[in-house]
């Protein structure tokens, strides 16, 4: 299903001095291709980690935090990819050719690269927004442990993105004619194309993030945890699921510009905790079936 092309090429992060490789990675039957890095773990790997970023205007308000989490679970002796979708960033493809339903199977790619790499060592999940989204969903059949950051389903999700969208347009240009969220809403439903932050939202974008929903894993057989932030609502996870809440002490840093993006230390802190703990519990498996 995946193959990794000749045009890849490798590099030692001086902070931390772990190495970063490049790849693009074939996904899918359409020809596309995603960009990925493999940050290397510092010494043995204890383990890896498929960093699932999120959509839009989101990209790039957590692409900082990717980059110091992966470097630092790196530095903590995990392997992490990370990665962009097809039809977004450094990815081949136009965004309105690609759903959350495609997105999903990136990351089952890139889960096959460190199962590739790392043989009978466990592999989590680490989500955020709708990386949160679809981690969860595909945590449903594969992955040993998930951390989910500020899950939400796929609509409520979007609108949120088309809301934030038409704030901002409305402050920059406060005396421009623009659409109100109903009448965008309406074209998609129409089958027009909309540019929302300079990525083109097709119906089936739109189609389809109905039919994704923030999935809270059924049982405990396998470490999971959902991180809430101080200024975004609480993910539902019912009663019986109250102790899987970690809370991070900034707030929601993936609508701050690239450049002003606080330091995060509890996030980074809450991250390698639950990967310890998912390290424990697959070690501890590994001794009862021995």
């Amino acid at each position: 299903m995946y193959s990794i092309t000749a045009d890849d090429c490798s590099f030692v992060d001086p902070a931390t001095g772990t190495r970063e490789e490049i790849r693009y990675l074939d996904v899918g039957d359409d020809g596309g291709q995603i960009y990925l890095v493999h940050h290397h773990a510092r010494g043995k790997a204890r383990g890896g980690v498929v960093l699932c970023g999120s959509i839009n205007a989101d990209r790039e308000g957590c692409l900082r935090t990717l980059v110091d989490i992966a470097r630092e679970l790196a530095f903590n002796g995990f392997d992490v990819v990370r990665f962009d979708y097809r039809g977004i960033g450094e990815s081949t493809g136009d965004f309105d050719d690609y759903c959350f339903s495609d997105w999903m199977q990136d990351i089952e790619a890139c889960i096959g690269v460190l199962r590739e790499k790392l043989p009978g060592l466990p592999v989590g999940l680490w989500g955020i927004r709708a990386g949160a989204l679809l981690a969860s969903e595909v945590f449903r059949k594969a992955g040993d442990g998930a951390l989910f950051c500020a899950p939400m389903d796929g609509q409520p999700f979007l609108q949120g993105i088309l809301r934030r969208s038409l704030v901002n347009d409305m402050l920059g240009r406060p005396n421009a004619k623009r659409s109100s969220r109903e009448a965008i809403i309406a074209a998609l439903e129409s089958g027009e194309l909309v540019n929302v932050d300079g990525y083109a939202w097709s119906k089936r974008l739109w189609q389809d993030a109905a039919t994704h929903r923030f999935v809270v894993p059924a049982d405990d057989s396998r470490p999971w945890q959902v991180v809430d932030f101080t200024d975004f609502p609480r993910a539902n996870l019912g009663g019986e699921h109250e102790s899987h809440r970690r809370l991070s002490s900034v707030g929601r840093f993936w609508e701050a510009t690239p450049t002003r993006v606080a330091k995060d230390s509890s996030l980074r802190d809450i991250t390698l905790a639950w990967l310890v703990s998912m390290s424990d519990f697959c070690n501890t498996i590994a001794v009862t079936l021995l």
